[in-house]
């Protein structure tokens, strides 16, 4: 799983530069079938902007899809690799309570570094 935080200033600057955000997206992943070859990451990566979901979480909007299709892609990361194990019903239930605790981490770590 890889994340494109700050996704909002390529978003900026695409505006100004047509293109660019292609291009940004491309070269990241061709860098990372470069350095951890054999995998998907298409697939497992994500476009973020930590100032709009702050903005979308703290004003009680809820939120943004990005914010949403990231949370999936962790919960699917997580019950992957519990795959076989005993306690798996013992650690979804467990989920809840991340899904929560990396929202609080997340608008905390958005306003300390806006």
């Amino acid at each position: 799983m890889f994340v494109c935080n700050k996704w909002d200033i390529v978003e900026e600057r695409e505006r100004n530069q047509p293109g660019s955000e292609a291009q940004v997206w491309q070269d990241t992943v061709d860098k990372l079938k470069k350095h951890l070859p054999g995998f998907s990451w298409d697939r497992y990566m994500y476009k973020m902007s930590t100032t709009e979901a702050s903005r979308y979480i703290t004003s009680g909007i809820g939120y943004t899809e990005r914010y949403a299709a990231l949370m999936g892609g962790l919960q699917k990361l997580i019950l992957s690799s519990l795959t076989g194990n005993a306690n798996t019903g013992r650690a979804r239930e467990k989920l809840g309570w991340m899904h929560v605790h990396v929202t609080d981490l997340y608008v905390q770590s958005a306003q300390a570094y806006p």
